[in-house]
């Protein structure tokens, strides 16, 4: 996994990173227990020894920057690096909006209130398999399926079908997409950018607005069934 941290320091410190607020600083970015990830499956362990109110404060896919600060200091990366900390910061609200997209586009996702252990395992677990690129490219791979998606989202929405009858994970990126789908850039550029670098990352995003208006022009919003 350091290695690909290696990379994305320099790009954070060549091309600029998001560099969102430490929300938890001091002993709130420390490993909650100070157990030992030697053993196996080390993720299961670490994450399911949580207690509730640490889980939900630490593990929202809403703030993955804040789980990834925590996977990285239970696993010796040094925050205190400000390069090391942009880096870390960008993969994990990548992999925040990535852990979304993939339970956005599946049909039996966890139920939402109980997202923070999936996502904890999913953060750690990607860590440990060396597999936070992939993750994030196999999220930007499935965009136009997401924003066909959003915009049958947004229909049902006006529509006004049940909020139960939703995906939720579909329903949260649908209140994010907007109307208009003028929030596509807040759900796809932190989910390029680790992989991309600023330049291509909002060229990947202006791509992804000209294609949500085709699929919009050429989709039928009766089509979109509960």
């Amino acid at each position: 996994m350091l290695r690909i941290f290696i990379g994305a320091a320099l790009a954070v410190l060549f091309l600029g990173a998001l560099a969102p607020s430490r929300v938890f600083a001091g002993e709130a970015l420390q490993p909650h227990s100070g157990i030992s990830l030697a053993s196996t499956p080390p993720a299961v362990r670490y994450c399911d020894s949580m207690d509730l109110v640490s889980l939900q404060a630490r593990y929202d896919p809403l703030r993955g920057e804040v789980g990834y600060q925590d996977v990285a200091i239970a696993h010796n990366v040094p925050l205190t690096n400000p390069i090391w900390y942009q880096a870390v910061s960008a993969f994990g609200a990548g992999l925040g909006r990535a852990f979304l997209v993939q339970n956005a586009l599946t049909s039996a996702p966890p139920a939402w209130g109980g997202r923070h252990l999936p996502f904890c395992n999913f953060l750690h677990v990607t860590w440990e398999s060396d597999t936070a690129s992939s993750q994030l490219q196999s999220a930007l791979a499935r965009r136009d399926q997401l924003i066909t998606a959003l915009w049958c989202t947004r229909a049902r929405m006006e529509r006004g079908d049940a909020p139960e009858t939703f995906n939720p994970y579909l329903l949260v990126l649908g209140w994010a997409f907007g109307p208009s789908g003028q929030g596509l850039d807040s759900i796809l550029y932190p989910i390029a950018f680790p992989v991309m670098g600023d330049t291509l990352a909002q060229g990947y995003v202006n791509e992804a607005r000209l294609a949500s208006l085709n699929i919009l022009n050429t989709m039928d919003p009766a089509q979109c069934g509960a």
